[in-house]
Order: structure tokens, then sequence, then C-alpha cells
């Protein structure tokens, strides 16, 4: 798993190097880390990034993620601009993205519709592992 430090860089924390990959791009310290413990416990290694700049980033090779767990509103750089990003350059990395967001309006916000999953927060814990399964079924195929 990966957790930005005090300079604003993010690591890796992984078990095995063999496992599949994940991203979590999420402002919000103590969602990500649930977010990162719970993908962490189904088997991947995930890095965290705390705003979509360090997201952009870490997805120099957007292939290596299974899955990118992406908030919408974040500082720097937001969620939709990180997708805009993407769409651009990396399009086939949108069916790797499960989009986690508080606000009901972003729901309702035209995202492509490659992107694999959206979440609204506060989000059902199985109802999170059940789209990233679905996701990393998708991008794996």
């Amino acid at each position: 798993m990966s957790q930005a430090n005090a300079s604003g860089t993010f690591a890796t924390r992984s078990a095995a190097p063999l496992q599949p990959r994940a991203l979590v791009v999420e402002d919000d310290a103590a969602v990500r880390g649930l977010i990162a413990r719970v993908l962490a416990r189904d088997g991947f290694s995930v890095a965290e990034a705390t705003n979509g700049r360090e997201a952009l980033a870490v997805l120099t090779d957007s292939s290596s993620f299974r899955v990118i767990v992406l908030d919408l509103a974040m500082p720097l750089l937001d969620g939709l601009e990180v997708i805009d990003h993407l769409s651009r350059d990396r399009p086939e990395s949108l069916k790797r993205i499960v989009v986690v967001t508080a606000n009901a309006r972003a729901l309702h916000t035209q995202l492509p519709e490659d992107v694999c999953h959206v979440l609204l927060k506060p989000f059902d814990l199985e109802e999170f592992r059940a789209a990233v399964r679905a996701c990393a079924r998708t991008a794996h195929a």
C-alpha cells in the first residue's frame, strides 16, 4: 500500500510481487486509508495519491494498475480533470476507474461511459468491493 509522506510524494506498500495493483486517489486521509486497507485485504498491492497531479505522475503506465479508485473533488487537479487527461492519452484506462464522490450532483455529471463504476460516499464496503471486483475483471479481460 502507499501513503503520501511529508514531502507530498507517495510510497507503495505491497505484500506479494504478483498481486494485482490498485491506485487510490483521494485527498481525505481517513477515506484513502480505509479504501487502501480494504483493497490490500482483497489481495491488491495498493499505491496512494492525495490529488490528481500525484495520480497522473503515478499513472505513467496505467496498464500496470488493475483498478483506479478516484475521488472527484480534490485539490490541485480534480478527478474530472484526471478522467479528461486519461480520456485523451490513455482511453483504455477508463474501464479501470471506480469513481467515489460525496457530491450527489456529480453522479449526473457527464462522465465517459467507459468509466467502470460510480459510488456515492458514504458507500457500503461490500458494494465497493463488488464494484472493484467487476472493474478488475473487465480490465483484465
